[in-house]
This record gives structure tokens, C-alpha cells and sequence, in this order.
């Protein structure tokens, strides 16, 4: 923007924050502490400021404390400030500054020499911005230098008024020549006022609407807002299918443990060989006789088979007997138990239950079975009656 453009916006800007804001009156101090005050009040609003000043004059023995403190000390102290840690680190460097200088803490002796030569020896103390140095030199001194910061420079290039490249100069042109003297201070605190809520938030209602308000195009120069969400411009890869998952066996966790013993493994047991399979032969084969020319063979054959067949059964009842013992039955007139008497042993099992002789099993069935030896004699009727 041309400077006589700029020196037309700088004044209807100074129109409307008459509107929207009311000047403060600076609060009389020492040169050394309103250094300190200027330099909490960088980009911050003046509560903020005037809060954290307090804590370090209240918390603090003196300033040479507040020197030999550490920065993040300082920092919890005026954690209402939006940096904190970088406005410790610059009270720290300035207070060390004139502590090596002058072994004392005092700059009243600035008052009594010339503005120029206090302006220039307050920017030589390491620790001093341009916005600290022209808020002392303007509300302790009476010089006129409206002073701006990071937040005021930001927010006179969204309003328009100045360029890009002049956000990092120290002075900016045509700004004393378009506000005047006596208005210096009551300007300087209202765009403080407004930068102090652009940096705490740029995006707030009232701020919106008084951008809007002065510079239609502003959203030009907004500072982009951080995206939480980044599109990736990339192809899409094909969705991969799943892979199968194993049940997890113990086993296999403990695979890898030395302390671990593995078991054995243990043989598979002996497979039995399958029998090849015997072909089935049909009975009517094997009894089937061999065919003959003459009949008479025929007939002598079938009986001999009839006689084999009558043998193998006879064998067969042989070996039953044999295999199980028959049961004795009784003779007639004998009862079961018997009385014994004395003298006379008492027969054994083994007796009575003697399997039958091969002799008696081909004798005829007309025959009577005979007694077992070993048998008891059964007493005649007549002895049992008088008994």
C-alpha cells in the first residue's frame, strides 16, 4: 500500500477502534520496572500483563532474585501470559544486562538525557524488543513512537495497511506522521487491545466483524488454521484381505524359552498290517460232489459224504463234553445231600464232578448211567424210619 493510501486507513482505523474500544491511561513507574511491564505486555493484554508484573514484584525478594531464578520459575509464575517462557528468558537477559553495567538496578538516570540517546540505550541492553523500548520511551519519556509488536504488525497486514515484507521491520513508515502526538497513546492502547485478542483468537465473532467491517478481502491474509485432517492425493491402494490366524498354542510361545524343556516326541504307535482277504467259498460248492459218467458213482460218493458228515458231528459233541463238564444228576432213591457218616470221608468235588470217559459217551443210550465211585451208599428204608 502507498504511503499516502496508508496514511488514509491508519486514520479511519483510528475511527473505528474509537467505536469498539476504550483507551487505558499507562500506569507511572520506574524506568527499569516499566521495562519489565513493557516487556510482559508484548502480544499479551493488559490484565495479563499486570498480573504476572505482580506476581514476580510479590513473589520475589527483589530483581536481583527474579535474575538468579530459573526460567521455568518465572514461567510458572506468569503461566497467563500467551509465551511465558520466552518473556522470562528476555526479563532475565535485560535485568543481567544492567546488573553487569551498572551493579545496581536503576535507570532513573535516563529521565535527565536526551530522548534520542535513552532510546538507543535502551535498545543496547540485550533482552529489549522495539515494541518494549517505544512503550517506555513513549508513556516515561514523551516520545512519540507508537510502539508494535508481533500481534500489531499481524494485524495491520490483514487489515491491509501494511505489506508483507514490513512485518519485520522495526519502523514503519508514515505511522507517526498519520497519528498525531496527543492521539499516540490513546491509539497505541486500543490496537493493543485488538491485537491482544487477534492473537489469543483470530477466529472470534467480534474480531471477524470488525475485519470484516474495515477490509472486505481479509480473508486473503488470514493465517491459515492447522488441519487436523491431511487428504491423501495418492491412489488408494486395493484393500488387502485378511490373513487366516492360527489358534496360539502354548507350545509355541514357550518354543522359544530357553528355561523351556520341550517334550519328547513320542512314537507313533505300531500299525497292525492289514490280513489280505480270504475269498469266501460257498458251502454248496464244497458239498457239492463231482459229476460222474456213471450213476452208481454218483450214489456211492453221496454216501460217503453222508457218513463224513455224521463223524464230524460225533466230534463235535466229543469235544463239548470235553470242554464243558457235565452236571451230575442223582440216582433215584439218593438225595442231594446226604448225611455222612462217621468214618467215612466226605466225597470231593472233583470227584462228583469227573467229566464223563470217552467210553461212556460211544456206549449205547440204552444202558444205564453207572455210579461214580466215589459215591455215598444211601441206607435202606427201613434203618431211615427208625431213625
Amino acid at each position: 500500500m502507498a504511503s499516502e493510501n496508508r496514511a488514509e486507513a491508519l486514520k479511519r482505523l483510528y475511527a473505528a477502534l474509537q467505536e469498539k474500544y476504550t483507551p487505558t491511561s499507562p500506569t507511572s513507574r520506574k524506568v527499569l520496572e516499566q521495562f519489565i511491564f513493557a516487556t510482559c505486555l508484548e502480544d499479551a493484554s493488559f490484565e495479563a500483563a499486570e498480573s504476572a508484573f505482580a506476581a514476580l514484584q510479590h513473589t520475589m525478594s527483589g530483581w536481583n532474585e527474579v535474575r538468579v531464578s530459573s526460567v521455568t520459575e518465572l514461567a510458572e509464575l506468569m503461566s497467563q501470559l500467551p509465551d511465558p517462557r520466552g518473556c522470562a528468558v528476555r526479563i532475565k537477559r535485560i535485568l543481567n544486562g544492567v546488573f553487569e553495567e551498572r551493579y545496581a538496578f536503576d535507570l532513573e538516570d535516563l529521565r535527565k538525557k536526551n530522548v534520542k540517546e535513552t532510546f538507543e540505550k535502551l535498545s543496547s541492553y540485550p533482552g529489549a524488543t522495539p515494541f518494549s523500548v517505544n512503550y517506555v520511551t513513549q508513556t516515561t519519556l514523551g516520545r512519540h513512537g507508537i510502539p508494535l509488536g508481533s500481534g500489531e504488525k499481524r494485524l495491520l497486514y490483514v487489515l491491509g495497511i501494511l505489506t508483507e515484507a514490513e512485518q519485520e521491520m522495526a519502523e514503519i513508515s508514515g505511522l507517526n506522521r498519520a497519528i498525531s502526538k496527543q492521539d499516540g497513546l490513546k491509539f497505541a492502547s486500543m490496537l493493543h487491545q485488538l491485537a491482544a485478542a487477534f492473537v489469543v483468537n483470530p477466529e472470534s465473532r467480534k474480531i471477524i466483524s470488525f475485519l470484516k467491517h474495515f477490509s472486505s478481502d481479509f480473508r486473503k491474509r488470514m493465517p491459515r488454521r492447522r488441519s487436523l485432517h491431511v487428504e491423501n492425493t495418492l491412489e488408494t491402494p486395493e484393500p488387502v484381505a485378511p490373513r487366516e490366524t492360527k489358534p496360539v498354542r502354548m507350545i509355541d510361545i514357550l518354543a522359544n524359552d530357553p528355561d523351556f524343556a520341550q517334550p519328547k516326541e513320542e512314537p507313533e504307535p505300531y500299525a497292525i498290517p492289514e490280513e489280505p482277504e480270504r475269498e469266501e467259498v460257498a458251502v454248496e460248492e464244497v458239498s457239492r460232489p463231482k459229476s460222474t459218467k456213471s450213476g452208481k458213482s454218483g450214489s456211492s460218493q453221496a454216501g460217503k459224504g453222508n457218513r463224513g458228515k455224521e463223524d464230524r458231528k460225533s466230534e463235535k459233541a466229543v469235544k463239548t463234553e470235553k470242554t464243558s463238564p457235565k452236571k451230575e444228576t442223582p440216582a433215584k432213591g439218593e438225595k442231594k445231600n446226604a448225611p455222612v457218616k462217621k468214618g467215612e470221608k466226605k466225597e470231593t468235588r472233583s470227584e462228583s464232578s469227573a467229566p464223563a470217559s470217552k467210553k461212556a459217551a460211544s456206549a449205547p443210550a440204552k444202558k444205564k448211567a453207572a455210579k461214580p465211585k466215589g459215591a455215598a451208599k444211601t441206607p435202606p428204608p427201613s434203618k431211615r424210619k427208625k431213625s
